[in-house]
């Protein structure tokens, strides 16, 4: 795997000063395409951070499980932050959306019935997705799983409420938590931050 494009912005937003621990509801993923136009391996994972403070990512994995492929790891990172109310982008080696992603895996790629998962250093689960036909063997997904999603199509699912007002719905249930959207719009460390103060600050007129 390796790290390319927005590579200034990774240095401006992924840093070491001020940060938290990752904990459940903090790092969440956001967004994700499991089959695209490009067909198999057009995919994206895209996470955000849905606290208030930095976050800091060391010893995060991003894994993988299926039905034929038992927690395998996409990606492990070895230090860095990311800012309150930002996004960062993973994407498979076929992945053919306009945002450049931060972190680029090409070994597996997501099965119609496979999970994803965000875990720490110590390996607890801080976030999962899992789609339908998920057997057990796919220990990412959170309570009912998302319908899976076979066409050649540009569309997946993105984390409640979504768009403007954030992705921090958290319920431990995917088919609460998620809405289907077509097409997708994956965002990366470039992106628009919006942290949840932000977003009640504005709902409240404050």
């Amino acid at each position: 795997m390796a790290i390319r494009g927005k590579s200034a912005c990774l240095c401006a937003l992924l840093t070491l000063s001020g940060t938290t621990t990752a904990g459940a509801s903090t790092l969440l993923i956001s967004q994700i395409r499991a089959v695209g136009p490009g067909g198999a391996g057009d995919e994206f994972v895209e996470i955000y951070n849905a606290s208030l403070d930095d976050v800091d990512l060391t010893g995060i994995k991003l894994k993988y499980s299926s039905s034929s492929i038992s927690n395998v790891t996409f990606y492990t990172f070895a230090g860095g932050t990311l800012h309150a109310g930002c996004y960062l982008l993973f994407a498979g080696a076929a992945y053919s959306g306009a945002s450049a992603p931060d972190v680029l895996y090409s070994s597996t790629g997501i099965a119609d019935t496979g999970s994803v998962g965000l875990v720490d250093a110590s390996l607890t689960v801080l976030d999962g997705v899992g789609f339908s036909g998920a057997p057990s063997m796919a220990v990412y997904v959170e309570g009912t799983p998302l319908t899976s999603l076979t066409s050649d199509a540009d569309q997946g699912y993105e984390r409640k409420p979504g768009r403007s007002l954030g992705n921090w719905s958290d319920t431990n249930d995917n088919n609460s938590d998620f809405n289907f959207v077509s097409p997708t719009t994956p965002r990366n460390t470039a992106s628009r931050c919006v942290p949840s103060d932000t977003i009640f600050a504005d709902a409240f007129g404050d």
